[in-house]
């Protein structure tokens, strides 16, 4: 038996036992756990890819209004005149600050940072830390204090 046909032999055999995992942009991947998080940030990455031709939908869970918005480099997300104002939805109420969070575009995703808000910004209903951007992907949720949101991603109108 050749070296390769060896080699060949125990790959087949490890996939079977399912000790590794293939992923054909990786490779073998020894690790199951690994190969799982690995093939789960492939998934979401093309979630979270944010063309300079769209926009972002907010569509608020607590009255079904929906918000489009063509992000600058940095968004505002509050009340009281911010980018996206939320004022007409009870932010104050809802517990969203003035300057509650931002937006930051990139060249190819859009990620949201808290900016200390006292009642929080929440991502998939994970608190973030403020001065810390995370990425946002189509279909995630967001929550600034007790006002929810689902995120949408959507080519611009010509």
């Amino acid at each position: 038996m050749t070296l390769k046909a060896a080699q060949t032999a125990q790959t087949s055999s490890l996939l079977q036992r399912n000790t590794v995992k293939h992923l054909p942009q990786f490779g073998l991947v020894t690790n199951l756990v690994e190969a799982e998080n690995e093939t789960n940030r492939l998934l979401r990455l093309g979630r979270a890819y944010f063309a300079p031709t769209m926009c972002i939908v907010l569509h608020v869970l607590e009255t079904n209004q929906i918000i489009k918005y063509v992000p600058a480099q940095y968004t505002m997300l509050g009340r009281n005149g911010e980018d996206i104002d939320l004022t007409s939805f009870n932010a104050q109420e809802m517990g969203v600050s003035r300057r509650h969070a931002r937006l930051i575009r990139s060249a190819a995703t859009l990620m949201i940072e808290d900016l200390g808000a006292l009642n929080g910004t929440f991502l998939n209903s994970e608190r973030l830390s403020g001065g810390q951007p995370n990425v946002i992907c189509d279909g995630d949720e967001v929550r600034l204090g007790l006002l929810s949101f689902k995120v949408a991603f959507e080519r611009k109108q010509p």
